[in-house]
């Protein structure tokens, strides 16, 4: 867990798609066809995963850091709930990096993961689950 990380040292603290893990660096990055983009399907898929290391191993860093994804992408909320699939981690501000919204690839783990965080949270983290039920409105 510790080496993937950093992968959420970016000026936004939305993470890196890339990390290597075979080197002292721990360097992390987008892909390059990617540019300056995280993929939003990826910020989804971390959550549980991450929130369940936190659990077993005691470091409560693991959940923060996930949660704080959530967090700058409510702030970001669109009028539908709906997202689109590419958000800049850059700068430190997040911003998305396009307007196209996809329930397929690079855009379904993201909704997918609200509800799923909300019931690995016992159902008492209401930001998922309104989240997700404006999202699956603005369908």
């Amino acid at each position: 867990g510790s080496r993937l990380a950093n992968a959420f040292d970016s000026p936004s603290g939305i993470p890196y798609g890339q990390t290597v893990l075979n080197s002292s660096s721990g360097e992390s990055y987008n892909m390059g066809w990617l540019g300056k983009n995280a993929v939003l399907s990826e910020l989804g898929t971390l959550q549980v995963e991450f929130r369940y290391l936190a659990h077993v191993t005691n470091k409560k860093e693991y959940a923060t850091k996930v949660n704080k994804i959530f967090k700058i992408m409510k702030s970001m909320e669109t009028k539908s709930g709906l997202y689109p699939i590419y958000v800049r981690n850059d700068k430190r501000k997040a911003e998305f990096g396009n307007d196209l919204v996809s329930f397929g690839a690079m855009g379904d783990s993201f909704y997918e993961y609200m509800l799923k965080i909300w019931l690995q949270g016992g159902k008492k983290e209401p930001m998922y689950r309104e989240m997700y039920d404006k999202a699956m409105n603005g369908v």
